[in-house]
């Protein structure tokens, strides 16, 4: 053949092949972002250069027209857009959050409030991961999901106003931490559900697609990136799975408390922790439902405590029938730590006030004692929590209830009337009910530190130096006029 021929061949050959790879990695591009625009939620992915005003939207999800009401195009052409949609209460935080994580090359979670095109507050929970980073190892690019949450932080609202209305009634406490107890336990099985009937269905076909085109198309470059997603994506499902399992784990409905138990910690493997785990059971019968739920999650604080801060290397759960009722002790054999100081320090050690509170709602106690290579926690309760009947509205006379809601709205007026801005208000209310600054962070996704920030600001503004003449001060505002002023009155 003569050489000009066979060169014109070899560049036609090499054309076609070509064009066939840029067709190839196009459908394959296409089908991928098909499978993204069925996920209910708002997909993006954008980049920073620098600083918070050199953003680029690099891609957004249509979901974001069905959730906030502007079109991906019109987002995209506006990288201000998305600051100037946080709402204004929370836009300090979300910038600060954002700097921060920008800044370490960390990823980002968090939930906050946007305001939609037409007005609407929307609540999203907001989770990116660090794509690439630069020499200093600030992070340079991000993917993530939003999604819609503001459904649950409704409920989430009803259920706090519901909370803090019985709380102030001392006669009615049981009734009121049993009925929240299981209106939180429901709500975690009905984000469990929707996680995994949903959610994690539309994940788990990810990867199983992207190793089916890796297959069939090995020559596409394009490939690498996404061999990379698969084990983004792998990893996001994990941690979906682990997910549903904190919330509600259907194994304690189906096989038990003990296969509950054992299942949390042959997820710790899972997760890489090295302590060694016995689980010694005595019991005869299953606890009763509402006993059980209480019993596991109590269990799970003491784990939580001993992998976390006890670093122990065995942790042994034995449970036995006790005084008619159940007893389960769960010990380890890490550094230990001083449970007066714990219980007495405002910022909370592991949750002591947590256990002791559900072991009281079920009519129980809960023992802690720790020295250096020992840590015991104990707790009993009977066999059927007392007072097993949720208070309902027809268990509150009218006068009492109207009461309620007029010390609720002189709440409201006097923090807002010293200066504290709605954030400060939740932190207020969250502290006033006994929770952790690390259990109010979890519960805002904030950082511990801007919630320290926030409690140091709510001190100052209502002039109070401890938990305690916080609690008062707010009590004195629950509690009805006719209770505060004596029975002459």
């Amino acid at each position: 053949m003569h050489p000009s021929r066979a060169r014109e061949a070899s560049h036609t050959i090499d054309t076609n092949a070509s064009d066939r790879e840029d067709r190839e990695r196009g459908e394959l591009e296409t089908r991928f972002k098909t499978l993204v625009e069925q996920i209910p939620a708002i997909v993006y992915v954008w980049s920073v250069k620098g600083s918070l005003d050199e953003v680029v939207e690099e891609f957004v999800s249509p979901q974001i027209e069905e959730v906030l009401g502007f079109r991906s195009e019109e987002w995209m052409a506006n990288p201000s857009l998305w600051i100037d949609a946080v709402h204004p209460d929370d836009r300090e935080e979300v910038i600060g959050e954002t700097t921060r994580s920008v800044e370490a090359g960390e990823p980002f979670k968090m939930e906050y409030r946007m305001l939609a095109k037409d007005g609407r507050i929307v609540w999203l929970h907001d989770v990116a991961s660090v794509v690439s980073r630069d020499e200093q190892g600030r992070a340079t690019r991000y993917q993530g999901v939003q999604l819609d949450i503001t459904a649950r932080k409704e409920a989430e609202h009803a259920q706090r106003r519901m909370f803090e209305r019985l709380r102030g009634l001392d006669g009615q406490r049981r009734q009121l931490l049993i009925g929240s107890t299981r209106t939180e336990e429901e709500e975690r099985r009905r984000i469990a559900d929707d996680i995994h009937d949903d959610t994690m269905q539309r994940l788990l076909a990810i990867p199983m697609w992207l190793e089916a085109a890796a297959k069939d198309h090995p020559e596409i470059r394009a490939e690498e990136r996404f061999i990379k997603l698969q084990g983004v994506v792998s990893d996001a499902i994990a941690r979906l799975r682990h997910l549903v399992f904190e919330l509600h784990p259907r194994i304690l409905d189906d096989e038990g408390l003990v296969a509950a138990i054992r299942a949390y910690l042959e997820g710790w493997t899972d997760l890489g922790a090295s302590s060694t785990f016995e689980i010694t059971n005595g019991l005869s019968k299953e606890p009763p439902k509402a006993t059980r739920l209480i019993l596991f999650r109590i269990v799970q604080e003491a784990l939580n405590n001993a992998r976390r801060h006890g670093e122990a290397s065995l942790v042994t759960v034995s449970l036995n029938p006790h005084a008619g009722g159940f007893d389960v002790v769960v010990e380890d054999d890490g550094i230990g730590f001083d449970v007066q100081a714990a219980q007495a320090s405002t910022h909370g050690h592991s949750g002591l006030a947590s256990m002791a509170e559900r072991a009281e709602v079920a009519g129980g106690w809960c023992r802690v004692e720790s020295r250096p290579g020992r840590t015991t926690v104990e707790v009993w309760t009977p066999e059927r929590v007392p007072e097993d009947t949720p208070p309902g509205p027809e268990r509150w006379p009218g006068p009492v209830d109207a009461g309620v809601e007029g010390a609720e709205g002189s709440v409201d007026q006097m923090l807002t009337s010293r200066g504290l801005s709605p954030r400060e208000i939740e932190v207020a209310r969250l502290l006033a009910l006994g929770h952790t600054n690390a259990e109010i962070a979890a519960n805002l996704y904030l950082s511990v530190r801007t919630i320290e920030h926030h409690r140091a600001n709510v001190f100052r503004k209502l002039r109070v130096h401890s938990r305690a003449a916080l609690v008062s001060k707010m009590r004195e505002r629950l509690t009805p006029e006719a209770d505060r002023s004596g029975p002459d009155a």
